[in-house]
Order: C-alpha cells, then structure tokens, then sequence
C-alpha cells in the first residue's frame, strides 16, 4: 500500500533513530547526518528520534510486544510519528528498528550499522553468549522481513546466509576549507586522536595508549618529543587527570572544525581494538591529508585504494609504524581528491543507496 499524498508532491521518507544526526559529533551521528543529507535529495525527509526510556513498565509492555527482540531494544520509545505516511523508512540501528511496527517493514531500509551480536557471541561468560545468540536471532530474522539492510563492513555481508543485505561503509564529510598544505616534519611530531570519549571503545583505546604505548614511543631517541593531541567531548574528570599527568598529552576537548585539528597534527591513531565496522575517524583523516596509524581492529575494511596511507600496528610495532607514517607524511602523503572521489559520504551513498533507492522506487 502507498501511503496518500497531494498529486505531484515529492514521496515521503523519515529517518527513524535513537541518535539526533547533530553535535556534539560521534560516528553514529556523522552515519545518520550523511543519511538524512542524501535522502533529503530524492524525498520529503523528516528526522524521527526515538526516547529513551528507563520506565520498567513501559519498557516491559515493549518487551511483549516484540519478544524476539534483545532485552535491550526495549529502552526506547517509538517516535511521535504516522509511520505510515512515508513511502521509505530509514532506520538507523537495532534500536530504532524495534520501535517501527512489524507490518511496515517492507518498507524499511535498515541501516544496521554493525552486526551487534558479534561481540557478545565471542564474549566469555554465559550470560554474554546467551545475549549474543539471543541478538543474532533478531538480526538474522530482521534482515530476511525488511526492504533491505546495510552494514558498515564488507566481511559482514557473509554472515548472513542471503537476504537484501549489502554494504554501506562509513564515509567522510569533506572539508568546507581547502586541506593546508604541509611544509615538512615537525621536531615535535604530533599524533592525533580523535573521537567522542565517552563511547567505552574509544575512551578505552585512548587511556591505554596514552598510558601504556605513549611512553614506550617517548623513550625513542627519535620520537622522545613525540606528542598526542585529543579531541573529543564528554571525556570523565578521572580520564582527564590521569592523562594531565601523561607527559607530551595535549587534551583540546570538543572541535568543531576538524580542519583545523587536522591541519594541527602529522599522524592519526587509532588504536582501537573493540566495536565493528571502520571507524569513521580513519577515513576523515585521510580525507584531511594525514597518514593513519591503527590496529588490526580499526584498519579493517579500509578501502584497498586507501591502503596504502594507512600503517597497521600492534604493541610492539607502534615505533617502526609511526616512523613508516611520518615517511608517508614527507614523500607520499594521502591525495585528497582520490579520497574524495572514492570515500565522502555523497560518493558513498551514491554507489551503494541508490541503486536500492531505485528499486525501491520503482
């Protein structure tokens, strides 16, 4: 069933999700801005926000009224909306999904993002594992029931056995300035991390290298003026003194121009080793000109192309990788243009969301 409008207006599409696309920015926020921008190209788009709830009665009432879901999903409330009047329904997230009813998922395109279950299936205690299969189940069922579904992560697309599934990676906002040209190497070289800091992955990989890996590079004879610049909002008064005492730790909080950040530092980090997909931060650094230094955990899925700006390390290879990066910098830095091309979000959703906007339309 189409959903009535006025003779000759645009069709309606609504971005359902728990996470406002607006600062202060996180990945997830970034995804569903970059969503929102590019259907509002094509539809009418309104922007739904789930509530979040911690009524236990209300959040039970959910819980029966979609059992299968994870126990979790029941923590917000559906939006003040008539779902029904829109022709396409973009849902960002488990959560989101578990406030749309049943009978319109044939007109969702679910922007899953990661694949939730993967974590706590791999996870140690009972309870965990329980939880991971539990999720698994919704996942696998939900995928099979939309329009269709969307994961950051290639290698993610193989865990479901069919379905309307492909990959929608996590792209970058170009800059509104032109990317600064550098003039050479610092003395004091300057790594960079960037990210919301009160996302657990992200607050974890930060005091871990700052405490535990940034003091190792320190003692280098090459890199013992090393610094690391943070920016980020919501890091917690604990985090914050600890790292005051971290000698070459700059803290900067929230920024709100990125290029200034970037234009600021000579590598990126990111040393993450938890959460799914590619974290946004990589390609927004490459984007910006500057080299990538990142674990296994957070080069995954990388465009091959942008490979070869990007350094993997490990604990015991973070000085050879931050000198392979700091030779990047000088002879072969990142060609922005090329990013652009390939990796901003408008590219991205081109080649990806269209083609199913396109069918869905027809």
């Amino acid at each position: 069933m189409t959903p009535a409008r006025d003779p000759g207006g645009r069709p309606r599409a609504v971005l359902v999700t728990h996470v406002a696309p607006g600062p202060p920015w996180s990945g997830e926020r970034r995804r569903t801005a970059a969503a929102y921008a590019h259907l509002a190209r094509r539809y009418d788009c309104d922007v739904a926000v789930c509530t979040s709830s911690d009524v236990l009665v209300s959040r039970l009432k959910r819980k029966l009224r979609r059992p299968l879901a994870p126990p979790y999903a029941a923590r917000f409330s559906p939006p003040d909306v008539d779902l029904e009047s829109y022709d396409v329904i973009w849902v960002f997230e488990l959560w989101a999904l578990s406030c749309v009813p049943l009978r319109l998922w044939h007109r969702v395109l679910w922007d899953k993002d990661t694949v939730l279950s993967d974590g706590y299936r791999r996870g140690r205690g009972l309870r965990e594992r329980a939880l991971g299969f539990w999720t698994w189940r919704y996942e696998r069922a939900a995928v099979a029931r939309v329009r269709h579904a969307f994961v950051s992560f290639t290698g993610d697309v193989e865990r479901f056995d069919g379905g309307r599934l492909s990959a929608l990676p996590n792209g970058f906002a170009p800059p509104t300035t032109s990317v600064p040209e550098r003039s050479g190497r610092r003395e004091a070289p300057r790594l960079g991390f960037v990210g919301l800091l009160s996302h657990e992955p992200n607050r974890q990989a930060l005091m871990r290298f700052a405490i535990e890996l940034l003091p190792v590079l320190r003692t280098e004879s090459d890199l013992a003026s090393i610094e690391l610049w943070v920016a980020g909002g919501e890091l917690n008064a604990d985090d914050a003194r600890r790292l005051a005492l971290v000698p070459g730790v700059q803290i900067l909080g929230y920024v709100s121009r990125l290029e200034e950040f970037f234009a600021a530092i000579d590598l990126a980090i990111a040393p993450i080793d938890r959460g799914a997909g590619t974290p946004t931060k990589v390609v927004e650094a490459l984007g910006h000109g500057v080299p990538v230094i990142g674990s296994e955990r957070a080069l995954r899925g990388v465009d091959e192309q942008l490979r070869e700006w990007s350094v993997e390390a490990s604990d015991s290879t973070w000085p050879s990788a931050v000198r392979a990066g700091l030779r990047l910098l000088e002879t072969k830095p990142p060609a922005v243009d090329d990013v652009y091309r390939r990796c901003s979000w408008p590219a991205v959703f081109e080649r990806t969301v269209d083609p199913v906007l396109e069918r869905a339309n027809g």
